[in-house]
C-alpha cells in the first residue's frame, strides 16, 4: 500500500507524478529505497532520457 501526502499532491504536476509512481516500482519495500537508472526510467515511463532527466530534476528542485 502506498501513501501519498497531500501536500506532495498540490506540489507535483502530472508528468512529475507520473515519474514518481513509475520510480516507485521499483522501491525495495524493506529498505524503502529506490535506484532504477535513467534508461530503466525512461523504458518504463516510455519517455527519451532528455525528457526524463527534466523531470527528474524538476522533482529534485522541489525537494521530492
Amino acid at each position: 500500500m502506498l501513501n501519498i501526502d497531500d501536500r506532495l499532491l498540490e506540489k507535483l504536476n502530472e508528468s512529475e507524478m507520473f515519474l514518481c509512481m513509475n520510480i516507485l516500482k521499483y522501491m525495495q519495500t524493506n529498505r524503502m529505497t529506490a535506484w532504477p537508472s535513467l534508461e530503466t526510467l525512461s523504458k518504463s515511463c516510455r519517455w527519451d532520457e532528455r525528457t526524463t532527466k527534466k523531470w527528474r530534476q524538476s522533482l529534485f528542485d522541489k525537494g521530492v
